[in-house]
């Protein structure tokens, strides 16, 4: 598989908007997009197990409570209860496992993708929320990289090193024509990062099956399109992603679904407040609290 070209994605999403952005990309979904949430379903049939009430605690202070917040929210769900009527995608979540005994989580990404079944325990709860690479990105973006390009190793480490040069070369020349776009490598075998290799590959529904080196183009406070792979890492591509995160915005690319937020533990509210001093105040949909409730019913 080769990532369709940026040209092409410009092309659609460069319809007239009823307001023109000359806002460079990175910079208009750092202001605006608020990061969407993986949602954490807890399949349980009666009262919730008693084991599971630290995890799913914490679980629901993920966002708001006293750690770094996350983009997740939590939702317990009994099944033995008649009038619980299921979206599809908690439905499809909770068919996927089968006979799997309760009670279980199920993680679920932003696209309505399951990313992990599995009963979670606490230890498993800091990795899901964050991880070296993560904090390395984060740092990054909120530090006004202008885009951030990861490499995702393949199972070929002289084609992932391949994969990095061009990688590197490609930033060189941007930066050439002023776009400061950074870059960082993910080991996909890596366990501290099994949680983020996971994200990454569910940003499409192929991505686990490859073996390929990919590159992913991140901007904003997490956002991540959709990769390059193998063939298609090439120094045109990678001149024009980083390009193209540093180009105008064209208004429509969160809502044409190219590509998925990313899970990080980070307060990205605090930082626009240092980022643009007036940044809450200019409002916007990026900014809009979405209850979980209202996402169960409409997701």
């Amino acid at each position: 598989m080769v990532r369709r070209s940026l040209l092409a994605l410009a092309s659609v999403l460069a319809l007239p908007c009823a307001h023109a952005c000359d806002t460079p990309v990175w910079q208009y979904a750092m202001l605006n997009w608020e990061p969407e949430p993986y949602i954490v379903a807890y399949f349980h049939a009666g009262a919730e197990d008693p084991a599971d009430a630290e995890v799913n605690t914490r679980l629901s202070q993920a966002a708001t409570g006293p750690e770094s917040p996350a983009n997740i929210s939590f939702v317990s769900i009994d099944v033995a209860d008649p009038s619980r009527v299921l979206p599809g995608y908690l439905r499809a979540a909770l068919d996927a496992a089968g006979d799997r005994p309760l009670p279980y989580h199920v993680v679920i990404a932003p696209n309505g993708k399951p990313v992990r079944t599995g009963r979670l325990a606490p230890r498993d709860l800091d990795a899901l929320r964050d991880s070296p690479a993560r904090r390395s990105l984060v740092k990054l973006l909120s530090d006004r990289a202008q885009g951030v390009l990861i490499v995702l190793s393949g199972t070929d480490a002289d084609r992932t090193r391949g994969a990095e040069e061009t990688v590197r070369a490609a930033i060189d020349d941007a930066r050439a024509q002023g776009a400061t776009t950074a870059w960082m490598s993910v080991d996909r075998k890596s366990p501290d990062e099994a949680w983020l290799v996971r994200a990454l590959l569910a940003i499409e529904p192929d991505l686990a099956d490859l073996t390929e080196p990919m590159v992913f183009g991140v901007f904003g406070r997490g956002y991540s399109l959709p990769p390059y792979v193998g063939p298609g890492i090439t120094a045109e591509n990678m001149t024009e992603l980083t390009l193209f995160m540093n180009g105008p915005c064209t208004c429509e690319i969160k809502e044409s679904n190219e590509g998925m937020d990313l899970l990080t533990a980070f307060d990205w509210r605090a930082h626009l407040e240092a980022f643009v001093p007036d940044a809450t105040a200019q409002g916007g949909p990026g900014f809009q609290e979405i209850p979980v409730e209202t996402l169960l019913q409409g997701r």
